[in-house]
């Protein structure tokens, strides 16, 4: 008589070959991914990346987390603060005709920092934090790692976008022309 097997034994193979087949696919799918060097750090210490390329990519978290979006905002405040200032100009004395465009660019500077003394200041601080932010963004290291190039990139051109719309105001407050 020939021996059934049991239900008991039929689950277990059942089980093991599904967590063969599965662990088989992970680790071919990370291993795409990450490489055989990621993949085994993944597996032993939790993390694909170096503990270095880990700390970049913890700065650039915090710089995308917590920098850039303080910086939207008081950039976006300068710039209502600038369009109300220049609203209000309308209201200002008016220039007779044969005014130029550069005497009313001036005229326009000249109101815009008298209704808002701190204009320029604030716009000097937040070019100057704007810089930092860059700074730390490059100062990351990627070590070759692409994941971590290409956060920084897309990074730096957030920043670099910033930074032109703040340059627009800049010139909006700029020193008088000669």
């Amino acid at each position: 008589m020939r021996h059934q097997p049991s239900i008991q034994t039929l689950a277990v193979t059942a089980i093991t070959g599904s967590v063969t087949i599965l662990t088989t696919i992970y680790i071919t799918k990370s291993i795409s991914q990450y490489g055989l060097r990621g993949t085994l750090r993944l597996l032993w210490e939790g993390d694909h990346l170096t503990p270095e390329c880990r700390e970049s990519m913890d700065t650039l978290d915090q710089v995308q987390n917590k920098t850039i979006p303080k910086l939207e905002k008081k950039l976006e405040q300068l710039e209502v603060t600038m369009e109300v200032a220049k609203l209000n100009c309308v209201d200002g004395p008016s220039l007779d005709e044969k005014t130029t465009t550069t005497e009313e660019e001036e005229a326009i500077k000249i109101q815009i920092l008298t209704q808002y003394p701190k204009m320029k200041t604030d716009l000097s601080g937040l070019s100057y934090n704007l810089d930092k932010a860059a700074a730390k963004i490059d100062s990351a290291r990627s070590d070759g790692e692409q994941e971590v190039k290409a956060r920084k990139k897309e990074l730096s051109n957030i920043i670099v976008g910033l930074m032109d719309r703040a340059d627009v105001l800049i010139a909006l407050c700029g020193e008088r022309s000669q």
